[in-house]
């Protein structure tokens, strides 16, 4: 008895978290948008492709997301060292648990004086070559609807980005559809669509932003009812005037194993690196279900702190965009949007609806 009872209730569970999605749905872009998104972040990766003079550390992975009455933000990670060689101490890293275990090596014996200037100039050139040549094939988006690139300067690092104080910690290039759409039937020239994108320095995070992101994190490192997803990487989150605050973070699906790194053999010239973990296969019953958890933990975080807040408008949307790095078994999406109103947020606070009301407030989308 008591076992039909536990397999009743998983089914009612995966029944109701299909039935959520099923409704959401209904907000989520078009295939041919989805597609599109896709090649394009492949394409932004190979624009701000790495140089001789710059490069990515230990590469770059562009992920664009759709945002419901916004357009599509793509976020990239991008470095301006001059340092042509970046050598990765592995023996270091596995055997220490120092994720920081790198170093660069230069093969310039005398390295060219940095303009920050100079290169920010030619990073808005790549943007805006982005934007013209390639963003502007998107055909699937309103005309009131945009484009941007979130450009994170050197990536996650964030100790190694403030040893050189005057780089900014993001740029924010953003255009119109409608702008792009122009540019494409040759109603602007080269010029006047550059003039079109604005571009924006963000020297620092606000801090209520910056706090609630620390929440988020918080929340997601910790392993109680995170099942198989794994936290990577960091919650970082933008204010779009005007529409809202997206936050963007990548969680690893890792099978419901610990995966362990050993060291292999040795010689001089490598260094081989196995890893073991779980062969244990999930249902899509299963992932469901581990979903509807991590579902939850996101949402009680906007529920809870959202109202710090402060400076956002009540019409105005916080977002939780989250890249699922690694195949979802039994899923045929990587990605999911998880927004509700400010206001929606603030009459949770101040308890002019409870929790049941302000979840079904909540757009979660799958794709």
């Amino acid at each position: 008895m008591k076992y039909r009872f536990s397999k009743f209730l998983s089914m009612m569970i995966v029944l109701f978290f299909l039935t959520g999605i099923g409704i959401a749905q209904s907000s989520r872009p078009s295939q041919e948008l989805l597609n599109d998104i896709d090649i394009m972040e492949t394409v932004l990766d190979k624009v701000l492709s790495p140089s001789n003079k710059n490069i990515f550390i230990l590469g770059t992975s562009s992920k664009g997301f759709y945002s419901q009455n916004y357009g599509v933000i793509f976020n990239t990670h991008y470095s301006f060292n001059r340092n042509g060689i970046v050598s990765v101490n592995l023996n270091n890293m596995f055997t220490s648990g120092n994720a920081g275990s790198y170093f660069i090596k230069s093969d310039e014996e005398k390295e060219e004086k940095f303009d920050i200037n100079k290169e920010l100039d030619q990073l808005k050139k790549s943007l805006t070559h982005f934007m013209g040549n390639y963003a502007s094939s998107i055909r699937d988006l309103k005309p009131d609807e945009n484009v941007s690139v979130i450009v994170d300067f050197n990536g996650f690092y964030r100790n190694y980005r403030r040893s050189k104080d005057n780089i900014p910690r993001q740029m924010i290039a953003s255009v119109s559809y409608a702008n792009l759409k122009s540019y494409r039937k040759e109603k602007l020239s080269d010029s006047a669509f550059a003039n079109k994108i604005n571009f924006t320095k963000v020297e620092d995070i606000e801090e209520d932003i910056s706090i609630l992101g620390n929440v988020i994190k918080t929340s997601l490192e910790h392993s109680r009812d995170m099942g198989p997803f794994n936290f990577s990487g960091d919650v970082k989150g933008f204010h779009f005037q005007g529409h809202g605050v997206l936050f963007i973070t990548n969680l690893n699906w890792n099978y419901g194993s610990v995966q362990n790194f050993f060291l292999g053999e040795k010689s001089e010239n490598q260094l081989t690196v196995s890893i073991a973990g779980s062969d244990r296969k999930h249902s899509k019953e299963e992932t469901s279900k581990h979903l509807v958890k991590l579902e939850k933990k996101l949402i009680r975080s906007l529920s809870n702190y959202g109202h710090t807040l402060r400076d956002l408008k009540p019409n105005e949307w916080v977002e939780l965009a989250v890249n699922f790095k690694g195949t979802l078994p039994g899923k045929d999406y990587s990605k999911t949007i998880i927004k509700v109103k400010k206001k929606t947020i603030d009459d949770y606070y101040r308890d002019k609806i409870n929790y049941d009301q302000f979840k079904k407030l909540v757009h979660v989308i799958y794709y």
